[in-house]
């Protein structure tokens, strides 16, 4: 299916890419020459420029240990499956650099769900390192401008929508157009006795206009395109965009079946990557949520397609009560994976947001009428539907909070205790790893010029505690429709119930000090009422949290 996906333009608009020798391919010879030269009892060492018999002569040392020398054959062998060619394969249709490099402006991301945004409300997103402001017009129009205005450089997102449809600068009240020219200045007086064109000349100056970026709405959710100009209003829609849902997945036998689902991560575009590729952490990391790390049925691995420059594919087999099942795992350029199990798929998107961040985009789809769909998915997918908030709050971001603050350790370990050299830092001797490793490959060979990407250990944003790294609020529920009407409701309902338990342990006081007798109906029926009222402002609170922060402990799963 990536053939199909990547084949949508004409023949005389595709482009080869011939890749250079990778780093990757050459230290996979060097370290399998090196395990050689061990089994014949000698190491390669260069002798120091000046000594007795020149530079660059192998010398006899001492063998490294057995356990290091299979570890070096396995590393060896893991890399060459990976990163060797298995066979001739058309390059994918996208846009290079100069330099041989995949283009992340020239593509279209998920930025925010439509039915979650407010005209009256402008919001903040980030795109490839990119500060954007999303605002409606009132119209039904989105519109997309960099979230920085001319003047002063205040952000936009601050601001607020005119009745005319601009909008209009918090700091000094410019006011900006849905293409980005300035309109009005209020400091800038208009005389209506003369021609005075001191105003328009002001706002007609080119150095006045805020960029402004394409946008589309598909499959529910507001896409931006993160490059402006004339260049990017015919490049976006020429693009039919290789990661949209409706281009990879089936035509009209697919079925969503739950809302789409978007966090921000304090996580890197490569670390969030390699996460969503690899499936086989998935019962550790979300024991009882997804998966079970006390069943795990034999599962292997095999490369399927080259690593091109428009992404690779892996294949799962794993083997459950006699029967064995296949997933093609795909990764499509630059941040689309794609697990197809031929009956429903997962598709998630990875999008790169600022230095250390990234935001992931979830959605899951069902064959329509698939014989393997049980009854008790079917009510699952039914409820999933119906309490979207529920399910946000219990299952999706309880799924991302098992292992995003440990990954937000390991990227701080990766880049200050290794210089974010992954081949020597990790060790991945089993097939599970594929994935894993294609896709740093990927990014080594063609994603040199991702926006976000973190080149030292101090461009790295500082380590965040597990209730910063984990707070659900600011990274989903404040920016999806669904949770914050969940949590108001949640306040109303506890103010009702603490209300109603008050009032009935006031009215059992006073009969109390009255003398009246307490052992009566209504007196038991006060009693319930309180009980009933502190059990439910005790729970909700409890679910209440989990809107905010929610501390997992994996000793507790």
């Amino acid at each position: 299916h990536i053939a199909r996906v990547f084949d949508y333009r004409p023949q005389s608009c595709r482009m080869r890419v011939q890749p250079l020798p990778t780093a990757s391919a050459m230290l996979t010879r060097r370290i399998q020459h090196r395990c050689d030269l061990r089994s014949r009892g000698v190491m390669p060492r260069l002798r120091p420029p000046g000594a007795r018999g020149g530079g660059g002569c192998i010398s006899d040392r001492p063998l490294l240990s057995r356990a290091r020398m299979e570890h070096r054959t396995r590393v060896a062998e893991t890399v060459e499956q990976v990163t060797s060619e298995p066979g001739a394969s058309e390059a994918p249709l996208f846009k290079l650099t100069a330099d041989n490099q995949f283009d992340f402006y020239k593509q279209w991301y998920p930025v925010y769900l439509v039915d979650s945004l407010d005209a009256k409300y402008p919001v903040n997103v980030a795109v490839c390192g990119i500060e954007m402001v999303i605002w409606g017009d009132g119209k039904g129009n989105w519109h997309c401008m960099e979230d920085k205005c001319s003047h002063r450089l205040a952000p936009l997102s601050e601001g607020r929508v005119t009745k005319e449809g601009n909008l209009e600068c918090a700091y000094h009240g410019w006011e900006f157009s849905s293409q980005g020219k300035l309109q009005r200045i209020p400091q800038i007086v208009k005389d209506p006795t003369v021609d005075d064109k001191g105003h328009d000349r002001a706002c007609s100056r080119e150095c006045a206009a805020v960029r402004v970026f394409p946008t589309k709405m598909e499959h529910g959710m507001l896409w931006v395109w993160p490059q402006s100009g004339l260049e990017a209003l015919a490049d976006s829609s020429a693009s039919v965009g290789a990661m949209h849902p409706g281009t990879v997945l089936w035509g009209d036998d697919m079925d969503m079946i739950f809302q789409p689902f978007m966090r921000d991560l304090p996580l890197g575009f490569d670390m969030l990557l390699e996460n969503v590729i690899d499936p086989s952490h998935v019962p550790f990391s979300h024991h009882g949520i997804q998966g079970n790390r006390f069943k795990l049925p034999p599962t292997t691995y095999r490369r399927t397609t080259d690593i091109s420059f428009g992404g690779f594919s892996v294949n799962s087999v794993r083997e459950m009560d006699g029967k064995k099942s296949s997933t093609q795992i795909s990764f499509i350029a630059p941040g689309l994976v794609l697990y197809n199990t031929g009956t429903g798929a997962a598709w998630f998107q990875v999008t790169p947001t600022r230095p250390g961040w990234s935001r992931i985009c979830a959605l899951f789809f069902s064959k329509r009428d698939s014989p393997k769909t049980s009854g008790k998915m079917k009510v699952i997918q039914w409820l999933g539907k119906k309490l979207v908030a529920l399910d946000h709050a219990l299952n999706r971001n309880e799924v991302l909070d098992g292992d995003t603050f440990f990954l937000h350790q390991v990227e701080r370990t990766l880049m200050h205790g290794h210089g974010n050299d992954w081949k020597k830092a990790y060790y991945m001797p089993a097939s599970a790893d594929l994935g894993v490793v294609a896709a740093r490959t990927w990014l080594e060979r063609y994603g040199g010029v991702l926006p976000t990407a973190v080149k030292s250990a101090s461009e790295l944003p500082p380590l965040l505690s597990k209730q910063q790294a984990l707070n659900r609020y600011e990274q989903h529920v404040k920016g999806c429709k669904h949770c914050k009407q969940a949590l108001k409701t949640l306040d109303w309902v506890r103010i009702a119930a603490a209300a109603a338990a008050a009032v009935a342990v006031v009215t059992l006081t006073a009969s109390w000090v009255a003398a009246k007798p307490l052992l009566t109906a209504g007196n038991g029926a006060l009693v319930l009422v309180a009980a009933l009222g502190a059990l439910a402002v005790v729970k909700l609170g409890g679910l209440r949290q989990k809107f905010f922060f929610s501390d997992y402990i994996h000793a507790d799963h």
